[in-house]
């Protein structure tokens, strides 16, 4: 069975600014199920953490 690794990038306690990738197996590559926005005060977006 394959170890899947799942990283919450944004969004764990507030509404917007979602952002979750999914990796399975020995890959280099992830799957993003989400990248959502959000606004500051400001009216400014805020996004979430970038993915490398």
């Amino acid at each position: 069975m394959s170890r899947v690794s799942i990283r919450v990038l944004g969004g764990g306690h507030e509404v917007g600014r979602a952002a979750i990738a999914v990796k399975v197996g020995d890959s280099s590559k992830y799957l993003l199920l989400d990248y959502g926005v959000n606004f500051n005060e400001r009216d400014e977006p805020q996004l979430p953490l970038h993915i490398r």
